[in-house]
């Protein structure tokens, strides 16, 4: 994405600010080319398919990064999703005042934030640089319980209720192979700060596509809500406080709850308008949304549980809560579909909840033995000043 020179040097200030002030060591990743990345799976004695090869190739080949510090896979996932994104954008007739540059950053929240440099008047989107491996971890375990029944064309088929629940968490029982996987990836994320240091979890059909369905859909919505903000025109100077990234001072937007909804229902509707337009109904589109928010409540409480022994002690931001959040996007779904579209929607999102507060119930004992034993979190999760709004999607800061 083109970019003002000084936008670019900013985003790359600001990764390099995050590493030196929280005694991060970059990511072995960013050092390798794509081509490296296939060779060092294939030493590890897993199996590359011929399209991911294919993938891996276009990266080295395709893929521009804007600084040295950008991981190739993540900006790759990016600059697809924007331009998904953006397309919607167009086909629904939203203007777009200046595309955002897209950057990760080690920032220990699952989400994005977008910032605001006053100097170009561009803007920046920044990802935890973890989270899209980690939700592709998290989808391909989720896709592997739903009881899945059948295919109707070329769509797949499966059941849910509340019979279906109880069947699910006999099987888990009988499978516990499933809640060890999510233990190692939720534990890996918040104790070493990388969840792909496990062996990746291995699913087949019909467990691939939904995995590959629930994970674009989150990402999806995470950028939309980002681009929500830049849409709803959200950077008002009349609503500016001082606040600092690092040891640098920036002007942020001071956080308002209405805008934070307002960003998530835009993100919800470009979301939606892009999966439709990839042959996903809107009932599998839209549990990307609630997946995301159940992913970020997990990874809150078990950061609480470590910290402090207790689920809830430990408060993020002084955004909406999940809960909320999650509450306002099923009303907001209701009041613009037909019950007959939306009701089916928000029904796949309250199994899918159901399903991860299932297997997060399992992982508790684990979590208070680390908090017993004095085990810390990684470096990460310990930031003390991203920005007075460092904990939430939608994070608006100017500098």
């Amino acid at each position: 994405m083109s970019a003002d020179p000084n936008t670019l040097l900013y985003l790359e200030f600001l990764q390099k600010s995050y590493y030196a002030n929280n005694d991060f060591l970059l990511d072995h990743s960013i050092k390798k080319t794509a081509s490296q990345v296939i060779e060092t799976i294939r030493n590890q004695g897993l199996r590359v398919n011929n399209d991911v090869e294919e993938l891996f190739q276009k990266l080295d080949e395709q893929v521009k990064l804007p600084t040295p510090y950008e991981d190739p896979i993540s900006y790759f996932i990016m600059t697809n999703l924007a331009r998904e994104i953006e397309q919607s954008i167009v086909e629904l007739r939203f203007r777009l005042p200046v595309r955002p540059l897209l950057g990760t950053i080690p920032s220990g929240r699952l989400n994005a934030m977008t910032i605001l440099v006053r100097r170009t008047n561009e803007f920046i989107v920044l990802f935890e640089r973890q989270l899209f491996g980690f939700a592709y971890e998290m989808s391909k375990i989720i896709a592997q319980v739903i009881p899945f029944e059948g295919v109707i064309g070329q769509n797949i088929k499966f059941a849910i209720s509340k019979e279906k629940l109880s069947q699910i968490e006999k099987n888990l029982s009988r499978h516990p192979e499933i809640e060890n996987q999510m233990r190692e990836v939720v534990i890996a994320y918040l104790m070493k700060g990388n969840p792909n240091i496990i062996e990746p979890t291995l699913v087949s059909w019909p467990s691939y596509p939904l995995a590959g369905i629930l994970t674009n859909s989150a990402e999806l919505f995470i950028l939309g809500h980002e681009y929500g903000h830049i849409l709803c025109g959200h950077f008002d100077q009349s609503k500016l406080v001082q606040s600092f990234i690092g040891e640098e001072q920036v002007v942020q937007v001071v956080p308002q709850w209405n805008q934070e909804h307002e960003a998530d229902m835009k993100g919800l509707e470009l979301m939606i308008h892009a999966q439709q337009r990839n042959q996903t109904s809107v009932v599998t589109s839209f549990w990307g949304a609630d997946f995301f928010f159940s992913c970020m409540d997990i990874l809150e409480r078990g950061i609480s549980f470590v910290e402090t022994g207790n689920e809830g002690d430990r408060r993020l931001n002084d955004h909406p809560p999940t809960a909320l959040r999650r509450e306002v996007i099923r009303q907001g779904l209701m009041d613009s579909l037909p019950k007959d579209i939306g009701e089916p929607a928000i029904n796949l999102g309250m199994f899918l909840e159901s399903i991860m507060e299932m297997l997060f119930k399992g992982m508790c004992p684990y979590l208070m033995q680390l908090n017993k034993m004095g085990y810390q979190l990684a470096d990460r999760w310990k930031i003390k000043k991203i920005s007075n709004c460092s904990a939430t999607v939608g994070c608006n800061s100017q500098y």
